[in-house]
């Protein structure tokens, strides 16, 4: 047992026991138990609903899968005994980074879960890399897709027409933050904000060029996400209503 107030430094105590930790991911029934922990430290996080995938949270909360994460503190473990330069133990820690981007992004590419998420960022480096931008419940809801869209509520059994009421689409994250009309104004004073038009494709991008870009995105997610739970539970009032 370490001591709380004396012993290594934090970066040390991160690193304990790292080899047996990377022997015990090797185990399935370990790896369960670690991921359900990750698991739930990433919704929390995120302030995501619990109906998201292990794999998009994961990505969206920027927390790597335990067993890369062990591989990773493993091979810092052992490889900064047989180094002294302040500058090879940086070589080390760099090497071990990309070894555990580079496995996590193999894992996301071929998942078969959160892949409205994966159009979102195809590449996990630069959102987990981000210098601003703060993760909060509205915007986590058009990353990850689960929250107030009818599309979302259908699949769950709370809504039983999935189609966006003025579109006759499928209302999903992806039609509210891009085409529904109902959401225009919003989505015009955003891109008056970002200097373009918003796409899949340049969403993420255009967030991470900017603090004051992400805070315009953050700011339109929560007006829509806003306005989709007030017409939710209008519905649902109007349901009951005798």
């Amino acid at each position: 047992m370490m001591l709380n107030c004396r012993g290594p430094k934090s970066v040390s105590r991160r690193l304990y026991a790292a080899p047996v930790w990377e022997a015990a991911t090797n185990k399935c029934r370990y790896i369960k138990g670690l991921e359900s922990n990750f698991r739930l430290g990433a919704l929390r996080i995120a302030s995501g609903f619990r109906t998201v995938s292990t794999d998009a949270i994961m990505v969206i909360s920027g927390i790597a899968p335990v067993e890369f994460t062990a591989k990773k503190a493993s091979k810092i473990f052992r490889e900064k005994k047989s180094v002294m330069l302040p500058s090879e133990v940086r070589a080390v820690k760099e090497a071990a980074r990309n070894r555990c981007f580079s496995m996590w992004q193999a894992k996301w590419d071929s998942s078969a879960n959160g892949r409205g998420t994966h159009k979102l960022f195809p590449k996990i480096e630069p959102w987990v890399n981000r210098k601003h931008g703060e993760l909060n419940f509205h915007l986590t809801q058009l990353l990850s897709g689960h929250g107030c869209f009818r599309q979302y509520l259908n699949r769950f059994g709370r809504e039983d027409d999935p189609m966006c009421p003025v579109c006759s689409t499928p209302e999903n994250a992806e039609h509210v933050l891009l085409r529904c009309p109902r959401f225009d104004v919003q989505r015009q004073g955003t891109e008056s904000t970002l200097g373009t038009n918003v796409s899949t494709e340049n969403s993420i991008p255009l967030m991470l060029a900017s603090q004051e870009n992400w805070t315009a995105v953050c700011t339109l997610a929560e007006g829509i996400t806003s306005e989709l739970r007030r017409i939710e539970r209008q519905r649902r009032r109007e349901t009951v209503r005798p």
